[in-house]
């Protein structure tokens, strides 16, 4: 679902270049990852869920200028949970939404 995400913000410009440039590396190599999920309706197959309701959410993620992600502990104890958590944080990255006040 974040790996999906990620993708979305990057393909639709919600991205902060100057963050990404003065605080993160790796950021292409994280996107070809991201995008090996496919695209929204495969990544809503995947997930179980319908694809007008991950697109509601990457949308909601878009365009909120704040955000904070809770996750419970089954998302990092699992044998892909590093994964997970990367993808989850990587959005926020993208965003330049880590650091900042509020």
């Amino acid at each position: 679902m974040f790996n999906g995400l990620l993708a979305y913000l990057a393909d639709t410009g919600v991205s902060d270049s100057d963050f990404l440039r003065d605080h993160t590396g790796g950021s292409e190599a994280a996107l070809k990852i991201a995008r090996e999920g496919g695209d929204l309706h495969t990544v809503a197959k995947t997930c179980g869920i319908e694809a007008a309701d991950a697109e509601r959410f990457y949308a909601w993620f878009a365009g909120t200028e704040k955000a904070v992600t809770a996750f419970s502990q089954g998302v990092n104890q699992s044998s892909s949970g590093t994964d997970k958590v990367n993808a989850i944080v990587n959005c926020h990255l993208l965003t330049g939404r880590i650091g900042k006040p509020g």
